[in-house]
This record gives structure tokens, C-alpha cells and sequence, in this order.
């Protein structure tokens, strides 16, 4: 259906299912990369070919969630994704190149029983990584420098959720569409309006 009053051509088919909404994230070359939870609750993606020609063929991170994934990027621009796997516990994969593809292995910093995550950005450029657990408390782990490496653990913060998060859901279909996370936005479940202290 294309509207070439208002300039737009045709849609396009890019063959790639998706039991969510996708969401979006700006590499640092400048291309865009698509992101999206398949029916497998696989979290795949496609981005554009390096000449802006097209798109590539959608391939899977190697992450498996139960939880809306957080996608950030380091301050160089590489993309990396947060989630919330199947296991309850706190997973991160991301890219060694500038581009929207390339992901790495899939790495844990533990845990068992998130409920929500977040992510920002502190003003020395180093991302903070947010989560609150199935008992309300919230932990926070931090870059080591911009773009460097984590800290060894999650640490507690003074904030406690004045109820637990809900239950995250175990089975089903992840039917309503994440929101995209940049180098300073927050997931779609936030920890948000806790009351922790400020950091830098």
C-alpha cells in the first residue's frame, strides 16, 4: 500500500515473526537494529545491511527471557540487550562491533527472582543497571569505567517498593510491546519512582 502523495513506497515484508511489537536501537555506525521477542521467546533481531540497502536476515541472540528485554547502548555505541530469563535470573548480551549485529554469548550476573529492570546512564557515561526482586528490594550494578566492564555483584540500595512487583509471567504470549531503552530511558517495568539515592 504505498502513498506516493505523501511519499511513502510500499510496504515491505521482512519475513521475520515476532510475538511482540519490535523495538529500536541506533548503533553506533549509525544503522539501525530491530529487536523483538519471537514465538519462542527468543529475543531476535535484524539491522540494516552496512550500504543502507536493505535489511539482514533475522537471527537470534542465543537469549531466552520471561521478562521485556531493556536494550541500551555503551558509550562507544555498541548495542547490548538486558533481560530477565527463564530462570528468573539477570542476563546480558551484547555486541564487539559498532553495527546492530555480531552478539556475543550470552552472559548472567545471577540471581533467580527479578521481577523488573532498568537501565541509565550516570554522568561519567558509566550505565547503571537496575533491577528490583519478587520481595520489592532493589539492587544496582554499575560499569566499572564507560564502555569497561561490571562491577562483581549487584549491590543493595537503600529503596524498598512499597509492594512487590508482580509475579513475572512464566508461559504465554508476550503480546504488548516493550518500550525502547537508550542510553537514558527505562524498561517497560521500571523500578521506578523508588526513592533511591541519587548516584554518579
Amino acid at each position: 500500500m504505498g502513498d506516493e502523495k505523501n511519499g511513502w513506497g510500499p510496504f515491505e515484508d521482512l519475513g521475520a515473526p515476532a510475538d511482540t511489537a519490535p523495538f529500536l536501537a541506533v548503533a553506533g555506525d549509525g544503522r539501525v537494529g530491530v529487536y523483538y521477542i519471537g514465538p519462542d521467546k527468543d529475543v531476535t533481531y535484524f539491522g540494516q545491511n552496512p550500504d543502507r540497502s536493505g535489511w539482514t536476515a533475522p537471527a537470534s541472540t542465543g537469549a531466552s527471557l520471561r521478562r521485556y528485554p531493556v536494550v541500551a547502548q555503551f558509550q562507544d555505541g555498541r548495542p547490548l540487550i538486558f533481560l530477565i530469563g527463564t530462570d528468573g535470573a539477570l542476563w546480558h548480551v551484547w555486541t564487539d562491533a559498532q553495527g546492530p549485529e555480531g552478539f556475543k554469548a550470552i552472559d548472567t550476573f545471577g540471581g533467580g527472582n527479578a521481577a523488573s529492570i532498568a537501565v541509565t546512564r550516570g554522568r561519567d557515561g558509566r550505565l547503571a543497571f537496575f533491577h528490583a526482586n519478587t520481595a520489592g528490594e532493589v539492587y544496582v550494578i554499575r560499569e566499572t569505567a564507560p564502555s569497561a566492564g561490571w562491577g562483581t555483584s549487584p549491590s543493595r540500595s537503600t529503596a524498598v517498593m512499597t509492594s512487590p512487583p508482580p509475579p513475572s509471567p512464566t508461559g504465554g504470549s508476550l503480546s504488548s510491546p516493550p518500550l525502547t531503552a537508550g542510553p537514558a530511558s527505562m524498561s517497560r517495568n521500571p523500578p521506578a519512582a523508588l526513592g533511591h539515592r541519587p548516584w554518579r
